[in-house]
């Protein structure tokens, strides 16, 4: 997969510094269907539909992705309060249990 990244967007900034700069953190210049509505870091990014996607608007009208504690992960997904996760496998079997929700298991990246 090839990435663009502008010259004049993340020009001055080393390399080493780019995960850290504001360019990459805070001022992202493409999210594809949705754009930045708000980021808390290390806590929460907000998201919302972008209307003039190349591909079409977005069904959705935004998306919120959220760091939460793996301790009340499962809970938060039994009470609705999340809709998606990836779930470690130790919390797996717990989760498959639950009435509403639709467990996938993938084997894992590494």
């Amino acid at each position: 997969m090839l990435c663009q990244m502008p010259k004049h967007h993340y020009e001055g900034i080393e390399v080493a510094d780019l995960p850290e700069s504001d360019a990459v953190r805070k001022n992202l210049i493409g999210t594809g269907p949705f754009k930045i509505k708000n980021i808390v870091p290390g806590e929460m990014v907000e998201m919302e539909k972008y209307a003039d996607y190349w591909q079409g608007e977005p069904y959705l009208d935004g998306v919120v992705y959220k760091v939460i504690d793996a301790s009340v992960a499962t809970g938060s997904l039994k009470n609705g309060e999340i809709d998606i996760m990836q779930a470690p496998s130790n919390q797996y079997p717990e989760i498959k249990k639950l009435d509403n929700v639709e467990a996938i298991e993938e084997p894992a990246l590494s």
